[in-house]
């Protein structure tokens, strides 16, 4: 019972609120966290693991770290920093682990 609050409405909203806020609601050159915290970038598997302890409370399983690890290397070297945080943050943040919290 305490999941049926999921319609077809919500869920296609949710994914569509959380990419606006990643992605619109941003200026050019921020996504709202602090690089000097954050893992840089070039390495995907330090930046899907912070996210994953801040974001999901290192609830991830193994294999969707994995698929967005993959996602992230597989991005053109020519994609701007900003572009691979904000991807990194998205798929991280619309993934059942950050959708449900324990």
């Amino acid at each position: 019972p305490e999941f049926q609050i999921v319609t077809g409405g919500t869920a296609i909203t949710a994914p569509n609120q959380l990419y606006n806020t990643v992605y619109a609601t941003r200026s050019a050159t921020t996504v709202g966290l602090t690089y000097t915290v954050a893992p840089d970038p070039s390495d995907p598997v330090a930046l899907v693991d912070y996210l994953n302890l801040v974001l999901t409370a290192n609830s991830m399983p193994t294999a969707t770290h994995d698929r967005i690890v993959t996602a992230l290397k597989a991005m053109p070297t020519s994609t701007a920093t900003t572009e691979k945080y904000r991807s990194s943050i998205y798929l991280v943040i619309s993934t059942q682990s950050a959708a449900v919290q324990k």
